[in-house]
């Protein structure tokens, strides 16, 4: 094999491995709030939408935000209904 060869296939392998990598969540996360907003599970419903096929959900990409407004007291839960009448006029839906 020659030098130019090597380095051309050392290029590639250097660049291909980074591509097939993956945003996880860090399921381990539990940010402290010391003073938080509401008692556990008695604040306001935050609604995360999940109806239209988004890439952020409640249990990957935006896990951390929801655990974070969870331990602040606030009720989270996903919506997956894509109608807005269905969704509860209580909730703050994003």
């Amino acid at each position: 094999m020659t030098a130019a060869a090597r380095r051309t296939l050392l290029l590639a392998l250097t660049f291909a491995v980074p591509v097939g990598a993956q945003q996880v969540p860090d399921s381990a996360f539990r940010p402290p709030v010391p003073r938080p907003a509401y008692a556990a599970g008695q604040g306001p419903v935050i609604c995360l939408d999940e109806a239209h096929h988004n890439f952020h959900t409640l249990d990957n990409r935006f896990f951390a935000f929801g655990e974070l407004a969870r331990r602040d007291g606030f009720r989270v839960v996903p919506s997956r209904s894509p109608s807005p009448a269905r969704r509860s006029a209580a909730a703050m839906c994003w």
